[in-house]
């Protein structure tokens, strides 16, 4: 899993985007790379995509039991608030050995880049 990938399944697990649209906005992603990232997401069996009863036009993204059984193994623990998810992503991101690395185990401190502490 990539950290596009990751931000992404983080995002819909807290509940802090529904949409493609949503989650673009909220990691400052694209909406088609977004959708690109979805689209992997469900391949690997991760999310899925459903109808948004009121509005045949939205496709409400969704955690499958596969991905509600992983993220909380992915997301930083809750006792460090003040570090967001964006400045996560963007951390990783600037960091030359994280960029596009996989994401292949759980947050800690020894493990988080120095510039985002």
């Amino acid at each position: 899993m990539t950290v596009s990938q990751w931000a992404v399944l983080i995002t819909v697990y807290r509940g802090d985007a529904t949409t493609t649209r949503e989650v673009a906005r909220y990691v400052n992603i694209d909406v088609g790379a977004v959708s690109r990232l979805v689209d992997r997401l469900v391949a690997k069996g991760l999310m899925s995509r459903e109808s948004d009863p009121s509005s045949r036009r939205i496709l409400r993204l969704t955690l499958t039991d596969a991905g509600l059984d992983l993220t909380p193994r992915l997301v930083p623990p809750p006792s460090r608030p003040q570090v967001s998810l964006s400045q996560l992503i963007s951390a990783a991101r600037s960091n030359p050995g994280m960029a596009g690395a996989p994401v292949t185990r759980t947050w800690s401190p020894s493990c988080a880049p120095s510039s985002a502490w």
